[in-house]
């Protein structure tokens, strides 16, 4: 649903639900070793996820938008930590949690020209998300931080050069807190025959701070 309240600013509202059905591997019993102690097993009795997601979005000329969205996750799969005693064996089981709520504010510019030859495309966004257990015995949430940032130089001779970057903050992912993360990555293009073929080099993870 989409309507404009002036000149250059317009709204959109959606709303959608799907559902996520386990992979194979979630499901299958078998027990995979990660190292001497560590293993997986997967789970028969998973249920499908279902997500609702409701957005509204606001969008300013050609170059900015806001967005507000709010996700509920019902049944979430995640890995659940099991450890034997004395800690010599360590399992990760797959199983549904009650749900997953996440809340969201996001600010986005697409392709602002900074000069002639270059442009900057970018988000970032600041997030609440929770995880809860059916038996409550897990009820965890906070707030991080997401962020991204391209820049596309336009150079003579059909030449283009993109840099880009991203952030994510700490987070709780069911059981587990994500670190915070973030890499870099460049690329560059030639265009030849009037654009229509193309030749392109991509590094990625420049400073290897993402593995």
């Amino acid at each position: 649903l989409g309507w404009s309240s002036g000149e250059r600013v317009r709204h959109g509202l959606s709303y959608t639900r799907r559902i996520n059905r386990p992979h194979y591997r979630y499901l299958n019993p078998i027990e995979e070793y990660v190292d001497a102690h560590t293993y997986t097993v997967g789970n028969p009795q998973l249920k499908p996820e279902y997500i609702d997601n409701l957005s509204f979005m606001t969008s300013f000329g050609e170059y900015f938008a806001l967005m507000a969205e709010y996700q509920h996750t019902a049944n979430l799969i995640v890995q659940v930590p099991y450890i034997s005693a004395g800690a010599e064996r360590k399992c990760l089981k797959m199983e549904n949690m009650s749900s997953n709520n996440r809340v969201a504010a996001v600010l986005n510019i697409s392709a602002l020209p900074l000069t002639k030859w270059l442009q900057f495309s970018g988000n970032i966004g600041e997030i609440w998300m929770a995880n809860k257990m059916i038996d409550r015995s897990f009820d965890e949430g906070g707030f991080f931080t997401q962020a991204y940032a391209n820049f596309t130089f336009v150079l003579p001779a059909g030449f283009t050069m993109e840099l880009e970057g991203n952030y994510q903050g700490s987070l709780t992912w069911g059981y587990f807190l994500i670190h915070p993360k973030y890499r870099a990555d460049f690329g560059a293009k030639k265009s030849f025959l009037d654009a229509r073929l193309n030749a392109s080099i991509k590094f990625t993870d420049l400073f290897r701070t993402s593995s």
